[in-house]
């Protein structure tokens, strides 16, 4: 349910009941075990309420319902001293999020306006609740029987969204009208694209390593999940999940992994709806477009984005290098590489890359260690191969500020961070015994 123009009094009159019952529930079970407040993050955010506490001129102010149970995995944190464990890539992980954070903080900072501030600092709030839920679920998960219940959590909330998507697909619903559940009337697609390819990247692997009745329902699952994905008509998640096939060709070593992709790949031409078809040759085929790279000519959405990267880069950027511009400094901007140039600056830039960089080496380490467990190279896997289709889609999107497709990507992430950690502890205390 999607309430409008209530005032913060009139919703916590409304639903003060519901969070003070939900925190007097799972506040002290989550306390005791907060890698119980994990899961229950990865179930909902698929499928969270929310109702609007408020507006701004950028955007309304809302309240999830998983938002409680982050507040509450927050202050189970708190009463641990805010600590982050050491001896895993995800403390390392950790500092540079840390560090762009607060380099984010300073070009904010010093392109604040008392025209926008509200807005701004919402921004810089939600971009904190995004990386937190990596530093939670790192510092709370420790080891593969906690990753299996955060990854339960993960389908179990996925699998309710498909009960959602499929009904309205079936009515006839396509593009932008493909949205989350209690999602707004309008926008969305990249963002469920590029979910519901997580959710195929992730049960994928899955598929390959169970058997019996949990096969039969992750391929219902992948399937679902696909006919969500092409009916988005999202040209970003089309191009993510090329990337996601390409790398899973060359990257995987297993036989039965290797030749169930180029089972999809070769039934690919006979599965894709004609919409899909028509969607990537009205690219460079639809009316009011340009030219681009020469004499590539592409429709007119296509061709506004590439002038607006133009103009950013020649004409925006050069004012303010090094630091950029802040939350909301440079408008709307189709590109995750774009928009964090513009906000963070050059210095932002290069920290993301790194972090991406990072990000990268760490999921091939843990997938190579994994090959002794069925499930964790599964899940190193789907997350690794999701994160590479990410890389790609945010070429054309803002796919790290897009909201289920972020929180969910830094949970799970934090989640293997978490286990990496575990495994790391013990080679070392296995490593001190023998020596």
């Amino acid at each position: 349910m999607e309430i409008t123009e209530e005032s913060i009094g009139q919703i916590l009159k409304y639903y003060l009941p519901i969070i003070f019952v939900t925190f007097s529930l799972f506040l002290p079970l989550i306390i005791l075990k907060p890698h119980l407040g994990i899961f229950f993050i990865s179930m909902l955010i698929p499928i969270s309420p929310s109702v609007v506490v408020g507006q701004t001129h950028v955007r309304d102010i809302t309240l999830r319902f998983e938002d409680i149970f982050f507040v509450m995995t927050l202050i189970s944190w708190a009463l641990r001293g805010f600590s982050i464990p050491k001896g895993g890539e995800g403390f390392k992980i950790s500092n540079i999020i840390i560090f762009l954070f607060l380099l984010y903080g300073i070009s904010t900072f010093l392109h604040l306006n008392i025209y926008n501030w509200k807005g701004v600092i919402l921004f810089y709030l939600k971009y904190a609740q995004y990386f937190f839920y990596f530093i939670l679920a790192y510092s709370f998960v420790r080891g593969e029987s906690d990753a299996k219940l955060v990854a339960l959590g993960f389908f179990i909330g996925v699998s309710l969204a498909l009960l959602y998507w499929i009904p309205e697909i079936m009515k006839g619903k396509i593009g932008n009208e493909v949205r989350f559940p209690f999602h707004k009337e309008y926008g969305g697609r990249e963002n469920v694209g590029i979910f519901s390819l997580g959710i195929m990247a992730i049960s994928f692997p899955f598929i390959l390593s169970s058997k019996g009745y949990k096969k039969v329902l992750l391929i219902i699952i992948f399937a679902l999940s696909a006919v969500v994905y092409f009916r988005t008509l999202s040209r970003a998640s089309y191009l993510a999940g090329l990337a996601w096939l390409i790398f899973s060709i060359f990257y995987i070593r297993k036989t039965s992994f290797f030749i169930s992709v180029l089972v999809l790949i070769a039934v690919f031409p006979f599965i894709v709806p004609d919409y899909v078809i028509d969607r990537i040759k009205y690219t460079f085929e639809g009316t009011g477009g340009g030219k681009i790279l020469g004499s590539v000519y592409v429709e007119s959405s296509l061709f506004v984005r590439w002038e607006r990267w133009k103009y950013f880069i020649f004409e925006q950027l050069p004012e303010s290098p090094i630091f950029g511009f802040g939350i909301l400094g440079v408008g709307l901007m189709d590109s995750q590489y774009l928009r964090v140039w513009g906000e963070g600056g050059t210095a932002g830039l290069i920290i993301f890359l790194i972090l991406l960089y990072r990000i990268f080496k760490f999921l091939k380490r843990t997938n190579r260690l994994a090959y002794g467990s069925e499930f964790l190279f599964s899940f190193s896997f789907g997350l690794f191969s999701w994160f590479v289709s990410i890389l790609f889609h945010m070429i054309g999107a803002n796919t790290f500020v897009i909201l289920q497709t972020s929180e969910m990507f830094w949970l799970l992430l934090g989640t293997l961070a978490g286990v990496e950690r575990n495994m790391h502890n013990n080679e070392k205390l296995a490593n001190e015994k023998n020596g």
